[in-house]
């Protein structure tokens, strides 16, 4: 008879996990503290502390420096930059209906095909499924060349003065963002510390110390 197992409970069975302590410690893996971890091999290996996790102090340390960047622009180098992202969205533009198209021509014969199976009615659910995945994918409308449209038409009619003022405002919502990130990142952290400090206090009754 089969016995059933678990992604945890199979490392028992096969030899994997040898102690009760071992396998709490695996099965901390499952709570959302180890979540850093989740791409790591499943195993009882975890660490005494969780480092803190340090995207946003990298994320603000850029805008900061952006930040910084941008307000020794001259106005040439302003008028220098709205041309560019001008350029830019036209080009994105382009590139996004070229995929559009694309991703038409390539889906369409497995649509047609699926569509045109006469199958047995005990696999219609299975063409029914086939048919649902290509639907979701298949491009419905050019919806982002409207937007790309809306963009070129904002930025070809912006003045310099206002297209670097939404920029420098822009960096600034991002500093302040990373900021609340950053005091967010030290705030879990911490708790998840606290968390884990005494986890591992509760095992040592387990191991008798």
């Amino acid at each position: 008879m089969s016995i059933p197992q678990t992604g945890f409970t199979c490392q028992l069975l096969d030899g994997r996990v040898k102690t009760a302590t071992d396998f709490l410690k695996l099965c901390l893996r499952n709570f959302c503290i180890m979540y850093r971890f989740r791409d790591e091999k499943l195993s009882p290996d975890i660490p005494k502390e969780i480092p803190k996790d340090l995207y946003h102090t990298k994320e603000l340390g850029k805008a900061v420096a952006e930040l910084s960047d941008l307000r020794k622009l001259s106005g040439a180098e302003w008028s220098d930059r709205l041309a560019k992202a001008i350029a830019k969205a036209k080009a994105d533009a382009e590139e996004s209906e070229k995929e559009r198209i694309a991703a038409i021509e390539t889906l369409k014969p497995f649509r047609d095909a699926i569509a045109k199976w006469d199958c047995d009615k005990e696999y219609q659910s299975v063409k029914d499924f086939a048919l649902s995945q290509i639907d979701e994918t298949m491009p419905k409308e050019p919806t982002a060349a409207k937007y790309y449209q809306e963009l070129i038409k904002s930025l070809e009619g912006m003045t310099v003065e206002k297209f670097k003022k939404e920029r420098i405002e822009c960096v600034e919502r991002e500093i302040q963002l990373h900021i609340e990130g950053q005091e967010r990142e030290e705030k879990d952290c911490a708790s998840a510390n606290k968390y884990l400090s005494g986890f591992w206090k509760e095992l040592e009754k387990l191991e008798g110390k």
